[in-house]
């Protein structure tokens, strides 16, 4: 099995509305989570969060080769992504990387040396056995 990760992105892009939810979507906690554009204009001092914990996706039947999928989550400041969703791509795949994410850990973004919770968005590619 080869999963090759097309992109990790800290964004502000919006979820799509018709994207399959467990929880709620990253883009409903929004209101607390620093924008990109918001940082740049200030010209702070930002870190992005860092994965020191990662766990590989299952993927199991119905997960098509080759598929692609992107999650969001937000990463508090305690390190631990919530509000996770698809919002594009295969939905088989993209659940299973959701539950991958669900078990990451990370290091906090920072802002001016301060824990902030960050948009996370993780697009990733399944090419199978």
């Amino acid at each position: 099995m080869r999963i090759l990760v097309a992109a990790i992105v800290l964004t502000s892009v919006a979820c799509a509305a018709s994207a399959p939810q467990a929880r709620s979507c990253a883009r409903d906690l929004q209101p607390s989570v620093v924008e990109a554009a918001t940082v740049a204009a200030a010209n702070a001092n930002v870190v992005a969060p860092v994965v020191v914990r990662r766990v590989e996706p299952l993927v199991g039947r119905g997960v098509p080769s080759p598929s692609t999928a992107t999650v969001e989550a937000v990463i508090g400041t305690d390190g631990v992504p919530r509000g996770i969703c698809v919002v594009s791509g295969d939905v088989a795949w993209g659940r299973a990387l959701a539950e991958a994410v669900r078990q990451w850990q990370f290091r906090p973004g920072t802002l001016d040396g301060q824990p902030v919770e960050v948009l996370f968005s993780l697009t990733a590619d399944y090419r199978g056995h």
